[in-house]
């Protein structure tokens, strides 16, 4: 099962935890290039390019990216690993309403 975030249309689309979670592995295993089990920050940049319009209602930009950098490295290690991706994610998710 592949879950993509591109828009087919205009109405948000609502994910059961099952395929919230098997997004979060599948984009992690992508940008994870180097297969150290964290993103760095040109991994984690990659990632939420592609994941952003389905989690914030912000235009994107370098300064807000380093914010949710920030906020989802939880321990302030300078990477992200699965789990605080996961956690970052699944209150945007929430806070949206995406999650069914």
């Amino acid at each position: 099962l592949k879950i993509s975030f591109y828009r087919t249309s205009k109405m948000a689309t609502t994910y059961t935890q099952e395929q919230f979670d098997k997004m979060i592995e599948t984009q992690f295993t992508k940008h994870d290039v180097n297969n150290d089990g964290k993103l760095d920050k040109t991994e984690g940049e990659a990632l939420m390019r592609e994941v952003h319009s389905k989690f914030s209602d912000k235009e994107w930009n370098q300064e807000a990216f380093e914010a949710a950098f920030a906020a989802a490295d939880a321990d302030k290690d300078g990477h992200i690993d699965k789990q605080e991706l996961h956690a970052f994610l699944k209150k945007r998710a929430e806070d949206r309403g995406l999650l069914a």
